[in-house]
């Protein structure tokens, strides 16, 4: 393989050895940076060659080590060929490269009054990570995951072949890619459902209210078509859990926003929301409100993580979970009669969006109920200065534990316990999942995260 595509030098080591999380250290042996097609199967060829376990990088927006290989190869996805001209757009659909930033193809389609149904915050990840990890934000209210709305994929396997995948060819393949963190191969391109870009957003705040009145507020919500979003952020007061709710309809007409202003207005005078206001937001060349139509600005989110994980020497750590919105009332109270219990432990706010169940066949495995309509979707955050490394984890651990005894999934993209905790947090289907991986890896080179 062409020697460019492979770095060893100990400055680029350094570099891949720890993630966005910066709990771990892990050193690979080799980093390879394939530019095409043809050096990326050289690229696994070298690593079968050479018994080395492979894991593959985009973005670098995980928490918890899930884009390092101690002793193995780092497969970073980004070289791969990733500019515009590699964008293909149909009706109703874009493809585009897996190696692409989220943040570069939401620009693009925005130019051309498009938008993804589900947009994240983490908007320097790239699009195949995004999809990898599942792809949560406010507007998973009324369009669940992002990863269930992709149309087909390419994936090239360990053992070099390229599989074409979508609901009726490969299927089992395609479903077991989405949301599954690589361990089928390594994306190439992805096929997506596209939609009209709404560019005017009339929010509803519901301030301070309680936690509880989340499950009915979302199930009397998701009644009324115009609402695509419903998210916020918990205050976890031991005796009284409350939050702030952000809910949105949208518009791309300016005209219309006064008269969905008044039905907001409406709806909060039916419901008997006594504390709310109204908020307009227009969607602007930077992307801040691009990622969660609570106004939460992705950019200033992605600083002051960095800052906190790499610069101040605190870790600031995500248990990210889905679970039933009947039992999060419960889990909450919990939570924050442990932070009561560890003083010590400075926890952010956690954020939470209410998400549409998906009733299909994709992403199957990460759904909760097929009785529940929405599931709620929560960032759990632990904190702790660099001396309390070990039990920060403790810490992580205990949340993890709580989720578990509350039927919880555990997403990806954060803190990933111990196995025998992990296997609480993993659904029943992953066993089959774990065999559907083996026609794209046939020699175990991958290196799951997850197991």
């Amino acid at each position: 393989m062409n020697p460019a595509d492979l770095l060893l030098d100990k400055k680029s080591l350094r570099e891949y050895s720890t993630d966005f999380g910066n709990l771990h250290a892990k050193e690979p042996v080799v980093i390879a940076k394939p530019r095409s097609i043809y050096s990326l199967r050289d690229t696994f060829e070298y690593a079968r060659d050479n018994s080395l376990r492979v894991i593959f990088k985009g973005g670098g927006q995980s928490f918890y080590g899930q884009s390092l290989c101690a002793e193995g190869m780092v497969i970073d996805m980004k070289a791969m060929p990733s500019d515009h001209s590699q964008v293909e757009l149909g009706n109703g659909w874009v493809r585009v490269p897996a190696g692409m930033l989220l943040y570069d193809l939401q620009n693009y389609l925005r130019q051309r009054g498009l938008r993804l149904p589900v947009y994240t915050s983490a908007t320097k990840a790239t699009v195949g990570g995004t999809i990898a990890s599942g792809g949560i934000s406010g507007r998973s209210f009324s369009r669940g995951l992002l990863a269930a709305h992709v149309l087909e994929m390419e994936i090239m396997g360990s053992d070099g072949r390229v599989w074409l995948c979508n609901e009726n060819t490969n299927a089992d393949v395609f479903y077991s890619s989405l949301g599954t963190l690589g361990m089928s191969g390594a994306m190439l391109f992805l096929k997506i459902k596209t939609e009209t870009l709404l560019p005017y957003r009339i929010q509803l705040m519901i301030k301070d209210s309680p936690f509880e009145a989340i499950a009915s507020l979302s199930a009397q919500l998701s009644q009324i078509p115009d609402v695509v979003s419903m998210e916020g952020f918990i205050k976890p007061v031991p005796g009284k859990v409350r939050a702030d709710i952000f809910c949105a309809m949208e518009t791309a007409e300016e005209s219309e926003v006064d008269a969905i202003t008044h039905k907001w207005r409406e709806i909060a005078k039916d419901l008997a929301i006594s504390s709310s206001s109204t908020r307009v937001t227009h969607i602007d060349d930077d992307l801040d409100f691009s990622a969660s139509l609570g106004g939460w600005n992705p950019t200033q989110q992605q600083l002051q993580m960095s800052l906190l994980n790499r610069k101040l020497g605190v870790y600031a750590v995500p248990v990210p979970l889905t679970l039933s919105v009947l039992k999060a009332a419960d889990l909450m109270a919990r939570y924050a009669d442990f932070i009561r219990r560890h003083p010590h432990f400075f926890m952010t706010r956690p954020y939470f969006a209410v998400i549409d169940s998906m009733k299909s066949s994709q992403c199957e495995w990460l759904q909760l109920s097929r009785q529940d309509s929405h599931v709620i979707g929560v960032d759990l955050f632990a904190t702790f200065p660099h001396p309390l490394k070990i039990q920060g984890i403790d810490v992580l651990n205990n949340i993890t534990r709580m989720a578990a005894d509350h039927n919880a999934r555990i997403y990806p993209y954060g803190y990933i316990p111990d196995r025998e905790l992990l296997a609480r947090l993993l659904p029943v289907s992953w066993p089959q999942l774990k065999h559907v991986s083996q026609k794209t890896d046939p020699g175990g080179l991958i290196h799951s995260v997850l197991g």
